[in-house]
């Protein structure tokens, strides 16, 4: 069975879309909003623990669902650019949320848990900044 084209990729795709993707704009437009930053706090803490549980369900979905997959670098390539939207989304979340809540706050700690959780797959990310529209990712 092929994943490409796949029912399983529509819903993978689907999931990223509604969750992964609707919560990155949220929180550039939060970025850009007005007021209390304090208060928003706890809306980014809940974007981020929507963005990055998305992204862990498909990956984690994905390693134990290839052995059925006769395309297995199509999936493979699969993983590795939801990984790679992972790292370079929370790499450019997080200086602008230490800036306004530091360090050790709650948003902090789950952004570096995610990337943490990313690196763990032992790809080698390269070319990170905050315009780069690509990203090379290699093992």
């Amino acid at each position: 069975m092929r994943f490409q084209d796949s029912d399983f990729e529509e819903r993978y795709n689907t999931m990223w879309n509604k969750i992964a993707v609707s919560a990155d704009a949220q929180i550039r437009q939060l970025f850009g909003a007005k007021g209390f930053f304090s208060e928003q706090q706890p809306n980014y803490y809940q974007l981020f623990v929507n963005y990055a549980q998305a992204a862990k369900n498909i990956v984690d979905n994905l390693n134990r669902q290839s052995p059925m997959f006769d395309d297995k670098e199509y999936v493979e390539g699969y993983m590795i650019a939801t990984l790679q939207s992972v790292y370079k989304d929370f790499s450019q979340y997080k200086p602008r949320i230490a800036g306004r809540y530091g360090e050790h706050s709650s948003c902090v700690e789950l952004i570096n848990k995610t990337l943490d959780w990313v690196q763990s797959f032992d790809l080698k990310l390269e070319n990170l900044s905050e315009s780069d529209d690509e990203m090379k990712i290699t093992f």
